[in-house]
């Protein structure tokens, strides 16, 4: 895990086209958080090499707490006080955190992974961000 942060952080990655923009445009109307399973450090790693950390207030993951998505998304949700949040995301796993959390899910299709019941699908961020806007 130590590795993998070490070269994330060296190396960095690909955003995907029209994210950096986008979240700096929601982030101007919306506090945006963070919910993963990654390990711990991935998530302040990832923020840092892509500079995107400002634009976040709270992120929460299994590698700092040991618990599941469901489980760290309730807690960002108390922590911050969220009465309307929405979960964004591009697997089953995140719809299945966000239908225990009983709030709405939106699935990103260019993600990693197919979802069968989400409230509402886009096929780019750049979509998405004109939907909230």
């Amino acid at each position: 895990m130590e590795e993998d942060n070490r070269v994330i952080s060296e190396l960095g990655g690909e955003l995907y086209e029209g994210v950096p923009a986008g979240l700096g445009k929601l982030s101007a109307k919306l506090p945006l958080f963070i919910v993963s399973n990654c390990q711990a450090g991935y998530i302040e790693t990832f923020l840092d090499w892509s500079t995107l950390r400002p634009l976040f207030k709270d992120f929460e993951c299994w590698g700092n707490t040991g618990k599941p998505k469901a489980d760290n998304l309730r807690a960002v949700i108390d922590r911050n006080g969220l009465r309307s949040p929405i979960y964004v995301g591009d697997t089953e796993g995140d719809q299945r955190a966000a239908r225990d959390c009983r709030i709405p899910f939106i699935h990103m299709r260019y993600g990693f992974g197919a979802c069968e019941a989400p409230d509402v699908s886009f096929e780019t961020f750049g979509q998405f961000v004109d939907a909230q806007l």
